[in-house]
């Protein structure tokens, strides 16, 4: 590899982390893209994707961390400690009732649909809470899907383009990067996917307040871990 010069390796360090996390932006499109919209994947499948996608998101973030002479882990360590903990538990909380008491309902008015019957596809999906190892897979799949992968890309993409752009920068990102993660929960719905994302706006605002990715992760985590519940005890 050729050395770079100081201008260079300024441009080197500014730019490829926005380009890390464009190409992570195109990959999530083509999935859905790609992705048949009628079918319901299986519980394992979600399971396995969820994993595959935390360890991609850890080496590109680590990737680009390397840039500056730091680490995911570091990050993470730096993070941590019993109050950015307890926030992300508190906010998860707060999160869940936004999203169900205000978010959902504002969802269902905007898409003009009222109906409270299951569809054959809402029904199918049910399964997956059925599974045998249900209550396993799914604390895995909310950990290191919602938890980890999601929280981990969003903040870092939040961050790195406040360091480059400014304010416009991390607002921009904060309303691209929602409506991506709105329109990847498509299949639950119109529905799903607007109150999908209002959920990835607040917990863009979460980080844009708290600036703690360790408070992102453990809310999403466990606010995902709270659906599931409700969901097993509802569905099993």
């Amino acid at each position: 590899m050729l050395p770079l010069n100081p201008t260079q390796a300024k441009w080197f360090k500014k730019y490829l982390p926005i380009f890390g996390v464009s190409v992570y932006w195109l990959y999530q499109l083509i999935k859905l893209w790609l992705a048949p919209t009628k079918d319901i994947p299986t519980l394992e499948s979600i399971l396995i994707f969820s994993l595959i996608e935390a360890a991609f998101v850890y080496l590109v973030v680590e990737l680009l961390l390397k840039l500056s002479q730091s680490s995911l882990l570091e990050k993470i360590k730096e993070a941590s400690s019993k109050r950015s903990i307890g926030q992300g538990l508190i906010w998860a909380s707060v999160i869940f009732l936004m999203i169900t008491f205000v978010v959902n309902p504002i969802a269902q008015i905007v898409i003009q649909k009222f109906d409270i019957s299951f569809t054959a596809e809402q029904l199918s999906s049910l399964s997956l809470f059925r599974h045998p190892y249900a209550p396993l897979f799914w604390v895995l799949i909310s950990v290191f899907g919602g938890g980890f992968a999601e929280e981990t890309i969003r903040c870092f993409s939040l961050q790195f383009f406040e360091n480059n752009f400014g304010k416009i920068g991390i607002y921009f990102c904060l309303i691209l990067s929602s409506v991506l993660f709105g329109f990847g929960h498509i299949y639950q719905g119109p529905v799903g996917a607007l109150t999908h994302l209002g959920t990835g706006l607040l917990f863009g605002f979460l980080f844009i307040s708290k600036r703690n990715l360790v408070t992102n992760i453990v809310a999403h985590a466990v606010y995902d871990l709270i659906g599931v519940t409700v969901a097993l005890s509802l569905y099993r």
